[in-house]
């Protein structure tokens, strides 16, 4: 049994997978922080990185001391058989001291948190439940008892010890009414506890309803059971003023339970608090701060019992007289609470203009801050900061960007005193107002930043919950559903079913009907979630009832945000009168630019003119061909204020839509113009980011906006710059990575650049690999951990690429270096291109695909009628049909007709052209990058009018020109060829025999499974894997090869530089070329990229499931040629089209493996290979 145990959940925050990892075993002398992590009660809680959501996994724990053993402290697994529970016990202890006796002290987990972290730890080398003991009871006469207790009674104001002081006070008061006798005067005694055992548990009712101690339901009920007996023992008419302040507890009882959802407690709460004031009112001015705080909480009763705009003035009244009557200047709490109930009431007003009522609210609120001291009493500070960056995120006037900034500054102030532990509420709302900042926040990157959103509100989720706040609970639920789909609207992992699902919990909780402003947030949130997923006329209903509760007086913002919204809808709805939809769609679109004030809301204001002219464009494609001008303003409007520079990430999409619309009317020097300005904003936007996964985000959208640039170039004759741009935006990440061709030279050139370079690239890897690495969540480790950790190796993989950056701009002032780590240029393309006789960048575009051709002169081939949507119905078609894609994945039954049906096809076609202009130059070794999903096509070996490029030409597919330099650096400094042969011999019923195929083709072979493979011995720069290969389609860091002795995956590869040095990797395995073509269409991420990252100078991968003794039969042909991998690839493969059954019969010498059974019953002269399903699966990737 190991000391730990390891296991994958589902999160329930985000659906994520979470592999979790269990102490079983604990040193308590080594792991000082376990008793810490008891008492606070997180060691069970695993925190998921993704979204930050806790989640609780009680386990059994073993504890013990060094000074103890053999005793040992055994928490078991909930629910088992307690004999189960000693068997694993002892099983565990004997990790600690192998076979020798041990005694198990059986604990429940509130006993162990306190003898770890009592005398057991601070007396280890006492037997440890020997030494719980209790304080003993007092002896000797009743007075002598009775006088012990008292003095232990601690300071009735002391917190800590309130419900100790009340027992205590117990004990004496029944001591007293026992032995009463005792005492020469036990009334006058009496009449000294008594009064001292109401006011603490007065004490205890108020600290129960304390929402700085984080209140629930639960709390707030039992608060008032005692003050229910409380108010039985006081008399009204012997003490007024202590049955007014009780009748004023038990009415703010009630306003709590209203706070939290349970609408129908407001007036039983106003009716109690009423009869209070009415007493304190009479006493006044001894009773100033009970009247005050009972005055306060009236008003509060009527605002949030509010049935219409009527109440909150009536609240606002009430507090302004009392602002005005109040007479008591030290009383610090109640004036505070005053004034968070202003900004409360003026941040929902609607008699006024909003302008007005946010500047009074914030005012009140400043003012409070400037009357505290924050280190008297750090809580309420913490809390009005909180408050007030809560109102500056929702700011409705003024520059949107220095408010959110304002409110940057003061939750970073309420973030240094509030913890989840002294005010769990407080610091969930903290953490939910994190996230609306990150949310709206204009500076960074924006996907970083949604990124980091989603993480707050998981935090604030993991304290809030809807039984006990719902309000708060539902603000970040709503907050969430938000940012998730706003992720997935800029090219992240969006979650529209699960952003609908919180939603629809929210709106069907009966407290939400007190809440209107979360109402509009949830219908509004809710349409866009439905709209996502297609459910147009669901989204339409939330969006008119998200509508309906707002006045575009009172609301021009969100009014305007959500028409803006409701016209995209019914541009898409498909039913009803078409006609009559665009044109209200329009008119919303309309309405929406003018409800919101430019000045104030800019990026607000820029989105709803882009939506507006999405919504001409439209009804440009439907017939209404006089509005492409209003659309191309719109657009204009937009871009003028979400530029590269202020929104880089917004721009790059809305940018990209008015290039494609001036394509789509044939506008290329416009549409090339707009698609200049998206690279610009991609380039900003992913320089931007820090998060890996937020640069993972980034590169899913560049290539595409790179290959749209590319087409624009090509439509406007400037071919070199087309091609520059197809370059920049493929493999972006595999670009980073693989450093440069001449950094050898460097060395010799300037050895301190050199060394500061590698020093910064090796950083930068490990930043990478730790950020790419399985989290793997640890109890204890809480969500403020998690985000610390990330946002540090952030910061660190930020710093080692400004260094890196730094290094190469140094290296370029070398002579002979001008474009070291440069951005890709046209004369650095066609140096690549000198490696080969000619480099070809294949993409395609709606309007088509093309064959751009690197030289000087560069050319052209246009492939009409061969659209991306074409492609994309190949390898992707509608639901229920078999595609390419789930043919190469899963072997479908009609993939190899399928691949059949592509000789002589467009597709096909498209190779044709090609190789007639490539013959015409004289090629003979091309290299072709072809941008997705070509990439998954065999387009080079794919016949048409019975040849294809295969026949005349070697073909190398590298990632991109500059990977293709790279790899040809690398295989250039070859020295002799020596080979490590690695099968999975018991998977791969061929793997045997082809091992000893392809070994007998080389002078020095080892052959040896995946440890050799991980310690390869020095010299061996051929790599052959003969195995089972699975391509990870939704983590294709997850892809792998099942070696024997283990499987290795592309993460394993990228960790451990696994092929550095390397000449070739030979992936003799299923699916081992395929790359991610759903979330990175042009990136470079599978198994080649991550060989040739490792250090590969080339990899041979197929991309679909091959036969296993036709794979033998192909690599022994491969391994007995001779040239460069793609020569020896190229005739392998046309060897095994066209080696007759005589041959193969002979090859094999009359060995015939099981898969070829019928072999010797076919014709001599049969080529039984000549299908390309067996042969043209394999392609050579590098240089």
């Amino acid at each position: 049994m190991a000391a730990v145990r390891r296991g994958v959940v589902a999160c329930p925050g985000c659906s994520g997978q979470m592999l979790v990892e269990q102490r079983l075993v604990v040193d308590v002398a080594a792991d000082a922080d376990f008793a810490a992590s008891l008492a606070r009660g997180d060691l069970f809680f695993f925190t998921c990185r993704r979204c930050h959501t806790t989640l609780q996994i009680p386990h059994p724990v073993l504890a013990y001391h060094p000074d103890t053993l053999p005793k040992f402290l055994f928490v078991g697994e909930r629910g088992s058989h307690q004999r189960d529970n000693l068997e694993l016990a002892l099983e565990l202890a004997g990790t600690v001291i192998g076979s020798g006796p041990v005694q198990i002290a059986h604990v429940d987990l509130s006993t162990l948190a306190g003898v770890v972290a009592g005398p057991w730890a601070a007396r280890p080398s006492q037997p440890a439940a020997d030494d719980v003991t209790d304080v003993p009871p007092p002896t000797g006469t009743a007075l002598e008892r009775l006088s012990a207790l008292y003095q232990r009674i601690g300071d009735p104001n002391d917190d800590e010890r309130l419900d100790e002081n009340i027992a205590l006070c117990r004990e004496c008061l029944d001591l007293l009414a026992a032995e009463g006798a005792e005492f020469v005067d036990p009334a006058a005694l009496v009449n000294i506890l008594g009064p001292l055992y109401f006011t603490l548990r007065r004490s205890r009712a108020k600290r129960l309803l304390d929402s700085l101690r984080g209140s629930t339901v639960a709390t707030v009920r039992e608060a008032q059971r005692q003050l229910e007996e409380l108010g039985a023992e006081c008399d009204q008419a012997a003490d007024p003023v202590q049955w007014a302040e009780i009748q004023s507890l038990r009415g703010t009882a009630h306003l709590r339970l209203g706070e939290l959802g349970h609408r129908d407690e407001y007036a039983a709460g106003r009716a109690l608090i009423e009869s209070a004031v009415a007493v304190l009112a009479e006493h006044r001015p001894k009773t100033e701060s009970l009247w005050a705080a009972a005055v306060n909480n009236l008003a509060l009763a009527a605002f949030y019992g509010r049935e219409s705009g009527d109440d909150v003035e009536l609240a606002l009244a009430i507090w302004h007289r009392l602002e005005e009557q109040w007479t008591e200047p030290g009383d610090i709490r109640n004036r505070i609470a005053l004034m968070m109930n202003f900004d409360l009431a003026y941040s929902v007003r609607t008699e006024g203009t909003r302008e007005e009522n946010q500047r009074r609210g914030i005012a009140y609120l400043q003012a409070a801050l400037e009357m505290i001291d924050g280190a008297a009493q750090p809580f309420l500070w913490g809390m009005v900061n909180n408050n007030l960056a809560h109102t500056l995120t929702r700011v409705a006037w003024g520059d949107r960007a220095t408010h959110l900034e304002a409110a940057r500054h003061h939750l970073a102030q309420a973030e240094s005193v509030l913890t989840p532990a002294g005010s769990p509420v407080e610091w969930g709302m903290l953490q939910a107002n994190f996230g609306v900042y990150y949310a709206g926040c204009q500076t960074g990157s924006h996907v970083d930043n949604i990124e980091r959103s989603i993480a707050c509100f998981g935090r604030a989720l993991g304290v809030l919950t809807k039984a006990d706040h719902f309000p708060y609970w539902a603000y970040a639920e709503i907050g969430l559903a938000s940012v998730l789909l706003e992720r997935g609207r800029w090219g992240g992992e969006g979650r529209p079913r699960e952003a609908a699902r919180r939603l629809e919990e929210v709106l069907a909780a009966p407290e939400i009907a007190a809440h209107g402003e979360l109402r509009f947030r949830a219908h509004y949130v809710l349409g866009s979630a439905r709209s996502q997923l297609g459910d147009v006329e669901e989204a339409l209903a939330n969006y008119r009832q998200g509508a309906a509760l707002l006045r575009p007086e009172s609301n021009p913002l969100e009014w305007g945000v959500i028409h803006s919204t409701l016209s995209l809808a019914l541009r898409e709805r498909a039913g009803g009168d078409r006609a009559a939809d665009l044109d209200e769609a329009l008119a919303a679109a309309e309405q929406a630019v003018q409800s919101i004030d430019r000045a104030a809301h800019p990026m607000e204001w820029g989105m709803v003119c882009y939506n507006k002219a999405l919504i001409h464009q439209f009804r440009v494609d439907g017939g209404f061909a006089e509005e492409g001008d209003q659309a191309l303003a719109a657009y204009e409007q937009a871009l003028a204020i979400l530029t590269p520079a202020t929104a880089p990430t917004l721009c790059a999409g809305i940018a990209t839509d008015l290039g494609t619309f001036h394509g789509s009317l044939g506008r290329w020097p416009e549409a090339s113009a707009a698609f200049g300005v998206a690279v610009e904003a991609y380039e900003a936007s992913y320089g931007s980011t820090e998060l890996g996964r937020s640069r993972a985000t980034e590169v899913r959208q560049v290539g595409v906006g790179y290959s749209l640039a590319a087409y624009a170039a090509v439509r406007c004759g400037d071919l070199p710059a087309a091609i520059t741009l197809a370059e920049r935006g493929r493999a972006r990440t595999l670009r980073e990575s693989l450093g440069h061709p001449d950094l050898a030279r460097v060395a010799e050139a300037d050895p301190g650049a050199h060394a500061a370079y590698r020093d910064a690239d090796n950083r930068v890897a490990e930043a990478e690999r730790l950020l790419r690495d399985v989290w793997i969540a640890r109890g204890g480790v809480t969500p403020a951990d998690v985000q610390s950790w990330e946002n540090n190796l952030a910061a660190d993989a930020a710093r080692a690429r400004r260094d890196r950056a730094d290094a190469a701009a140094r290296i370029r002032l070398l002579p002979g270096f001008a474009d070291f780590g440069a951005s890709p240029s046209y004369p650095s393309i066609l140096r690549a291109a000198g490696h080969v006789d000619a480099l070809v960048y294949l993409l395609t575009t709606e309007w088509g695909s093309v064959s751009l051709i690197a030289g000087e002169p560069a050319e052209v081939v246009f492939h009409e009628g061969v659209r991306f949507a074409d492609l994309a119905a190949l390898v992707m078609p509608g639901e229920g049909e078999d595609g390419l894609l789930a043919g190469q994945l899963f072997g479908s039954a009609r993939f190899r007709g399928l691949l059949g049906t592509l000789a002589g096809s467009p597709f096909a076609r498209v190779g044709h052209e090609l190789g007639q202009v490539l013959r015409r130059r004289g090629c003979h070794r091309i290299a072709v990058v072809a941008f997705a999903p070509w990439n998954l096509l065999p387009f080079h070996a794919i016949a048409y009018q019975g040849r294809s490029l295969l026949d005349d030409f070697e073909v190398i597919l590298p990632p991109s020109a500059q990977a293709l330099s790279v790899c040809h650096a690398r295989r250039e400094a070859a020295g002799p060829a020596s080979l490590l042969a690695v099968g999975d011999i018991d998977g791969v019923p061929q793997a045997a025999y082809e091992i000893a195929a392809v070994t007998a083709e080389f002078g020095a072979a080892v052959v040896g499974a995946k440890p050799e493979l991980l310690a390869r011995p020095a010299g061996v720069d051929h790599v052959h894997l003969a195995c089972h290969g699975r391509y990870s389609l939704t983590d294709p860091l997850e892809s792998e090869l099942g070696l024997g002795g283990g499987t290795l995956t592309v993460r394993e590869i990228l960790d451990l530089r696994l092929f550095e040095d390397v000449q070739l990797v030979f992936l003799s395995a299923c699916q081992s070329a395929i790359s991610d073509v759903l979330d990175a269409r042009d990136e470079a991420v599978g198994m080649p990229a991550a060989c040739i990252q490792s250090g590969a100078a080339g990899v041979v991968g197929t991309l679909w499931s091959v036969a296993d003794t036709t794979t033998a039969l192909l690599a022994a042909e491969f391994y007995r040629g001779s040239g460069h991998p793609a020569a020896r690839l190229r005739a392998a493969q046309l060897w095994l089209r066209d080696v007759t059954a005589k041959d193969v019969l002979a090859r094999l010498a009359g060995k015939v493996p099981r898969d070829l059974v019928g072999l010797p019953l076919m014709d001599p002269s049969e080529r039984p290979f000549a299908d390309p399903w067996f042969w043209a699966a394999f392609v050579f990737i590098g240089g």
